[in-house]
């Protein structure tokens, strides 16, 4: 039906059409976990520019699902121990303009909470100049020594 010029020509248009739509980063599910996989620290981020009192700045917004966590016990119960490194790069990911570092520990008092999807929720705010960034967190578990990362652009 297209011939053989007509089908190279329709692969083209589709290969470049995919190379020049939007980037993963660029979707609406951006800094969200789409697949649940177990031994992960799974985690969902969401980061927002704001001014507040004419400072400009960037909101971002944490959700780590104890499920996802390795808990030890402890005298009290469950504890589990997660690390989180924001960076902050330039819109093109090439160049590191911050990097911060958060330690959190998650205390339950049963087994059963640490197999509750709830997530812990975090929010930090970060002042930034005025740009475009790209947003990277990796989340660590202390516990298993395995890391997510999500990115999202701003």
């Amino acid at each position: 039906m297209y011939g053989r010029r007509g089908v190279v020509v329709l692969l083209l248009a589709l290969t470049v059409g995919a190379c020049l739509g939007p980037s993963r980063l660029d979707k609406p599910d951006a800094g969200r976990t789409t697949v649940y996989q177990p031994g992960l620290p799974n985690f969902d981020m969401e980061a927002v520019a704001t001014l507040r009192a004419g400072q400009p700045g960037l909101d971002l917004y944490l959700g780590v699902p104890r499920v996802s966590l390795v808990f030890t016990r402890s005298d009290s119960g469950y504890r589990a121990v997660y690390e989180t490194i924001v960076r902050l790069l330039d819109e093109r990911g090439r160049i590191l303009r911050r990097e911060e570092a958060f330690t959190d520990t998650v205390l339950t008092a049963t087994y059963e909470a640490t197999q509750d999807f709830r997530a812990v929720l975090d929010k930090k705010r970060f002042d930034v100049a005025p740009g475009a960034y790209l947003v990277e967190v990796t989340v660590i578990d202390r516990g298993s020594e395995k890391e997510a990362v999500r990115q999202q652009r701003v």
